[in-house]
C-alpha cells in the first residue's frame, strides 16, 4: 500500500517516541494531580450532597427514580458500592480521590465528582 511493504527502523523509532512522550505525559500528570478534599454528589446537574474525604462513612441515596446509589467514602476516596442500575459502569469503577476525577451513573443522571477546597 502507497509503495510501502515493510515498517523499518525508523518508522519503529517514531512510534517508541510517540509512545514514549504520550506515556511520560499521563505519568507526568499523574504525579501532578492534586489530592481532593471532597466529593460532590449530583444528580441532573444539581447537587443534592457534598462530602467530606476526610470522614469516612456509607451513605446511601435514593434517586426520582427509585434507584438507590451506596456511596463509600475510606481513606481519603470515594466511590460507588452499590447501585441498581442497569449496567453497574458507576460500581465496577475503581476508587477515585484526585482532584477532577469523577464516577457517573447514566441511567440515574448521578455523578460523583472529587474537588478540592480553594482557599
Amino acid at each position: 500500500m502507497f509503495g510501502y511493504d515493510k515498517i523499518n527502523k525508523r518508522d519503529l523509532c517514531l512510534i517508541a517516541v510517540v509512545f514514549l512522550t504520550a506515556a511520560g505525559l499521563l505519568f507526568f500528570r499523574r504525579l501532578s494531580a492534586e489530592k481532593g478534599t471532597f466529593a460532590t454528589v449530583e444528580q441532573d446537574g444539581r447537587q443534592i450532597a457534598q462530602l467530606s474525604l476526610a470522614e469516612e462513612g456509607t451513605y446511601v441515596f435514593v434517586c426520582r427514580e427509585g434507584g438507590t446509589h451506596v456511596i463509600r467514602v475510606q481513606d481519603g476516596l470515594v466511590r460507588v458500592e452499590e447501585a441498581d442500575c442497569p449496567d453497574q459502569i458507576c460500581v465496577r469503577q475503581s476508587w477515585i480521590g484526585q482532584e477532577g476525577e469523577t464516577a457517573v451513573c447514566l441511567p440515574h443522571r448521578i455523578l460523583v465528582r472529587v474537588q478540592k477546597e480553594s482557599g
